[in-house]
Parts: C-alpha cells; sequence; structure tokens
C-alpha cells in the first residue's frame, strides 16, 4: 500500500509523510476485513517509524489526500507494540477546488514521460511545502469525484509506466539519507543513486564512467547499510541532489543529463563490488597526482585499494592548482610559527604523496596537513616566498579507489565500466547483491 516515507519538521513540528501506490483502492479496504488506520499502523510497526509529531500526511500521484492526527507522538520503541488513536482528516476537493488546482499544477513534473510517479515523488520531496496547503478537516469518508476521469486516466498512464519498468516494492531495496537542512528522506536505493551519481560526477562525462560511478555508489551505500552507517547528503558518505538542485545546476540540460544518468543508473542495477564475497569499501576521488594511492595510508589496509597508475589525469583540468597564505595565515592554521626562513623537510611515499613534512622540528603527516590547509590533495610542494606561502598541489582529493576524471579518460579511450572498476578496485568481482 505504501511505497516510502518522509519525516520533515515544519515550524518546530516534525511530521510524517506516507507515500501510496497508485494501485491503492481505498475502497476495497473494508472486504480485505482492514482500514487505513490498521494499514498505517502496520507500516509504521513494520519500519520501526518514529517520530516526535502527531500528523501524518497521505500522499498520492504528488497529491495531499488527507491527514492523520496521532493521539500522541512516536517517541520511543516501547510504543511501536500498541495500537494509535488516530483522528482521520481527508482533504475534501468540492470545499478546496482551487487549492486542489493548485496542486495539481506544482505536481505536474512529478508526471514526464518515462518516469514513475515513485521515483518523481522521491526525487521531489523536499521541494514541496506542504505547510503552505490548506487541507479541511472532516470525518467524511465519502470521496468526491471532481476530475475523476483525468486522474484515473493519469493514474493508467503511470501504472503502465511502472509495469514497464518492471518497479515493484517487494523486492525493492530502500534506503534513508539525512539531510543537511534534517529532513530524512526515505526512498528506493536506485532512484538515490539517480541523485548520487548527478552530485559527485559530471553529467558531461562519458556514459561507462558514469555506470562504473552508479555502481561504486551502490557498493558504497549498501556496504554502509550493513554497517548501520547513516547516509547523507555530503561528502561525510556520498553526496546527494534532489530534483530541485538538479534544476537550477542544469538550467536547460536538465532533461537530458537526467535521462543520461538515469540510464547509466538502470543499466548496471544491482551490480555491486564484492572482494572475497564482501561488499568493498568503495572509496573514489575526482583526480589523482598519475597513481591512486595505496588506502593503508589514508584509511587503513584494504587488499582490494592498492595503487594504480591512473596516467590520463595529468591531462585534465583539475590536475594542477597552487594556493598562497600569507605568514600569519599559516601560521595560525598549523598553530606554529613560519618564517622566510623556516626549515622544511618533505617526504613522499612510492605515489609521489606527502608522507610526512617537517617544519622546523614540527612533524606532521601528509593527511593531517592536508586537512589543516584545507589543500586539494596529499601531493603538494611548497615555496616560501618573501611575503608568501605557495603550495601546488597535483590531484584532488583522498586519491584512493577510482578517480572520477581518471575513469572518463579512460572511457573516452575505449574502456568499458567492468574494465574501470577492475582496473582500480584490484582482485574485485563484480555481480548482483
Amino acid at each position: 500500500m505504501f511505497y516510502g516515507y518522509e519525516i520533515e519538521k515544519i515550524n518546530n513540528e516534525e511530521i510524517l509523510y506516507l507515500y501510496l501506490n497508485l494501485d491503492t483502492e481505498f475502497a476495497i479496504l473494508s472486504k480485505s476485513k482492514t482500514t487505513i488506520n490498521k494499514e498505517i499502523n502496520n507500516y509504521i510497526k513494520n519500519n520501526n517509524i518514529i517520530f516526535n509529531g502527531k500528523k501524518i500526511v497521505l500522499i498520492a500521484s504528488g497529491i495531499i489526500l488527507g491527514t492523520c492526527l496521532l493521539s500522541a507522538p512516536l517517541l520511543d520503541k516501547k510504543n511501536l507494540s500498541t495500537d494509535y488513536n488516530y483522528t482521520t482528516s481527508v482533504l475534501t476537493l468540492e470545499d478546496n477546488f482551487d487549492n486542489y488546482n493548485n496542486i495539481i499544477e506544482n505536481t505536474k513534473d512529478f508526471i514526464i514521460e518515462n518516469e514513475s510517479i515513485e521515483s518523481k515523488t522521491n526525487s521531489n520531496i523536499s521541494n514541496n511545502n506542504f505547510s503552505n496547503i490548506n487541507i479541511n478537516k472532516t470525518h467524511n469518508e465519502d470521496k468526491p469525484e471532481l476530475e475523476e476521469s483525468k486522474i484515473n486516466n493519469t493514474k493508467k498512464e503511470i501504472s503502465q509506466n511502472i509495469k514497464n519498468e518492471d518497479k515493484t516494492t517487494a523486492n525493492t531495496q530502500m534506503v534513508s539519507i539525512k539531510r543537511s537542512n534534517g529532513t530524512i528522506l526515505y526512498m528506493e536505493l536506485e532512484e538515490y543513486l539517480v541523485g548520487v551519481v548527478a552530485a559527485e560526477m559530471p553529467a558531461s562525462f562519458n556514459i561507462e564512467a558514469l555506470k562504473a560511478q552508479a555502481i561504486a555508489a551502490r557498493t558504497y551505500a549498501m556496504k554502509a547499510i550493513n554497517d548501520n552507517i547513516i547516509l547523507t547528503d555530503t561528502i561525510n558518505t556520498q553526496a546527494y541532489k534532489d530534483d530541485s538542485e538538479l534544476k537550477s545546476m542544469w538550467g536547460n540540460n536538465y532533461q537530458t543529463y537526467y535521462e543520461k544518468i538515469k540510464q547509466a543508473v538502470k543499466s548496471t542495477k544491482g551490480l555491486v563490488i564484492y572482494y572475497n564475497n564482501s561488499l568493498i569499501n568503495a572509496f573514489y576521488h575526482s583526480t589523482s597526482n598519475g597513481y591512486t594511492e595505496d588506502s593503508i595510508a589514508v584509511f587503513g589496509s584494504y587488499p582490494y585499494l592498492k595503487s594504480v597508475e591512473s596516467k590520463f589525469d595529468i591531462n585534465v583540468s583539475s590536475y594542477l592548482r597552487t594556493v598562497s597564505f600569507s605568514y600569519e595565515e599559516i601560521s595560525n592554521k598549523l598553530k606554529i610559527p613560519i618564517t622566510p626562513l623556516s626549515n622544511i623537510i618533505i617526504e613522499k611515499n612510492s605515489s609521489n604523496r606527502v608522507n610526512k613534512i617537517i617544519i622546523d622540528n614540527n612533524t606532521y603527516d601528509g593527511v593531517k596537513f592536508r586537512t589543516l590547509l584545507g589543500l586539494r590533495s596529499t601531493d603538494f610542494d611548497i615555496t616560501l616566498n618573501e611575503s608568501d606561502v605557495s603550495i601546488t598541489t597535483r590531484g584532488y582529493g583522498h586519491g584512493v579507489g577510482m578517480s572520477q576524471y581518471g575513469a572518463n579518460e579512460y572511457a573516452k579511450n575505449g574502456w568499458n565500466y567492468l574494465e574501470i572498476l577492475n582496473h582500480y578496485y584490484t582482485d574485485i568481482t563484480i555481480k548482483s547483491f
């Protein structure tokens, strides 16, 4: 009956949004000896949903059908074993016809060519300001039939798209994402990956590179889920952008880029990376310095994350950068006095990244030094000028695992996504989870 949920905080009150499958028919609930309240109860219990609020909003096809008011917030797991006392309030379209048309207008982007309502609803979850929608409260269970034919036609069209894409909720992996604004999203893994790939890799990249990114991102997400790590929308786990952010980022290229990335995700559906039958830590970064970094220098020792050549990176635009610091600024960041006469000794490892740097008897490892100064990579050189300190970096990111720009260059040279992944990750197996 439900395929996902979201918890959003509005005016200091948490609201639970439940998203209904399009084939839901309220009229047959009584024949099945159930009610909407019971179905909500079961869904909440089965998914261990806990939120600090009393309002549940029911949404189908981007349209708010009504609300259910709880007698008490779901604050702890103890409450999950009880039945809740709901006060049902259904949207009355007759009394809100203008508002109903506004809802239809605001959600027309949910219904676009060759896309299912589940995917579009999830990708637009954070775009809707539900707090501004006026819902009249009533206990009348009879539903108005305004524009019934229009709604039914839309349902048939979208249901056919769902069938064409063979989407079912029974065997679909779901993920939850804690957004930077505090919103928690709950959506299908494959739809989530569209927002991840779009945020993590330029959509202009070769399709084979995008496929490799989709598999790496899927592997990262699945391992995080297995390890009970909370996924976010930042680089602390994996970046993620919703539909509104993608439209803003891509502008007139939105439809072209969205379909391209969606195809990269869809064509690799379910594929993840294993080492010895265990999901790997599928680390990736923007640009290498010509070689990737051995994981032992950053994350610890993993046999599938060895340093490998990534020779094309030295030719890409993101490879080389120079930044300057005043002596006061760099002294404050490193918490030691630095002058034009300071003595600097740099030790580099086999991938030409800084393993250790000594400044006037003060020692830093390369990763720590990079973090303190916010450098693009650990492959850097330092020049002490008369008035400032210049630092030139090569590559961008921690350097471990797949180089994204390197993957794109290999793809442009004819490599497919399997060749790319097997190059950057050692002795791996790629198969469905």
